[in-house]
């Protein structure tokens, strides 16, 4: 009896994670943190240090469309060691800043852009090549990288700039991030095509272009019209983005607010650290249970479960309450994550599928580039982070209800 070989596609899984975690950790998850450091350091307003993020969206989302041609002419492997690059110089850039227009350009600038370049986009690209029969599962236990980022980062950088200053903090990001580059190089690739054992059928299928090089090849320059005439692409799309949307929303707002219901800095972290340990447990479990249940279903519970989360937001006024609120948003934006990538590879197949998913991450885009703006200008009118929170909570319900309209592909079509 041979023991079982190990299946080299979770290299790319464990790729997948660290690129996530490592990109996502300061530009994301510290934005809370640094946001603070940047009102006491440069005097800035909410609505101006809401821009580095709203830049850090604009590069995300409209980059989608760019990066699927990118991809069928140059490697994934160049594509995320150009980000890799880019985002070490951005956070370099932020610790030697003099002035707020400098952390501007290096944080939603040049970070921004080169993050566009280790999005979700690019790691979900990877491993669904890798990945058939365990798709969901693989793609659930890769997301759960941001999980783990917004646990740690919070309070480590909250640590990091008590002990060694917020200049060093960046410094310290962005070597980290360096240091992940050797293996960007060793494990950033296709494979030449998917074994047997992890194929849903029997039989070989043909090779995407995507799956053979992904480089050099003549390629549409946009997803085919197939795809913008069907009704489940701008389901998915308007689901997914809302939930981003809000997930943003909560990076800006969670900790100003809380601590402004009587949390104390730490534990108004903690809320982003809990939310974060919660969705890296839904991850998992969405992605398990995406590979046997249908889609429609768990794409409308996780839209239900994330009003949910803002209604508890809006109420507010004790620790329970917010609580309860980031454990609620932890299972909508864990169901999201792995959601996205299976439903549109089950649904169009991955011949065009990077070219697909940058399509729908531009569509995107609008909302998650105007959510932070738009909570910073809704405070700053307001002195409150509520409203922000009672026009999620109406559009997450909203977003329940379409998602139940979608036919999405089954678990084995």
């Amino acid at each position: 009896m041979t023991a079982a070989r190990f299946y080299p596609g979770w290299y790319a899984v464990v790729l997948a994670f660290l690129v996530q975690f490592l990109a996502s950790g300061p530009i994301y998850y510290g934005f809370s943190v640094f946001s603070g450091v940047f009102d006491r350091e440069f005097q800035a307003s909410r609505t101006a240090i809401a821009l580095i993020l709203t830049l850090v969206t604009l590069f995300s989302g409209f980059a989608g469309i760019p990066i699927g041609w990118l991809l069928r002419r140059v490697s994934v492997r160049t594509v995320m060691l150009t980000g890799a690059v880019g985002q070490v110089a951005g956070l370099t850039i932020v610790s030697q800043a003099a002035d707020f227009m400098t952390v501007l350009i290096g944080y939603g600038l040049v970070a921004g852009l080169a993050d566009a370049l280790l999005s979700v986009q690019l790691t979900n690209i990877l491993i669904v090549h890798w990945f058939e029969r365990r798709r969901g599962l693989a793609m659930g236990i890769a997301v759960t990288s941001t999980s783990f980022a917004s646990i740690v980062y919070p309070p480590l950088l909250m640590f990091l700039i008590d002990t060694i200053g917020w200049r060093a903090t960046f410094l310290v990001s962005a070597a980290s991030l360096a240091a992940l580059t050797p293996f960007i190089a060793w494990k950033a690739r296709f494979p030449g095509e998917v074994p047997e054992a992890e194929r849903l059928t029997p039989s070989p299928a043909p090779a995407s272009p995507a799956q053979t090089s992904m480089k050099g090849e003549a390629a549409p320059a946009r997803p085919p019209e197939r795809v913008y005439r069907s009704a489940d692409f701008w389901i998915v799309t308007l689901a997914v983005g809302a939930i981003f949307s809000a997930n943003l929303a909560i990076i800006s707002a969670a900790i100003p607010y809380a601590v402004a219901q009587g949390l104390s800095a730490y534990a108004a972290a903690g809320l982003l650290s809990l939310q974060g340990g919660v969705a890296l447990l839904a991850k998992v479990g969405f992605g398990f249970v995406a590979d046997k249940v249908r889609l429609d279903f768990a794409l409308a519970a996780a839209s239900a479960i994330g009003a949910a989360s803002m209604a508890l937001w809006l109420i507010g006024g004790s620790a329970p309450m917010l609580i309860g609120a980031a454990v609620c948003f932890g299972v909508c934006l864990g169901g999201a994550l792995p959601l996205f990538g299976v439903i549109l590879a089950r649904r169009f197949g991955l011949g065009d599928y990077a070219m697909v998913v940058g399509a729908s991450r531009t569509a995107q885009a609008p909302m998650m580039l105007g959510m932070p703006m738009l909570a910073g200008l809704l405070f700053d009118a307001t002195g409150t982070w509520r409203p922000t929170f009672l026009l999620l909570l109406l559009g997450l319900l909203a977003i329940a209800a379409l998602s139940l309209r979608a036919r999405f592909a089954g678990p084995r079509s």
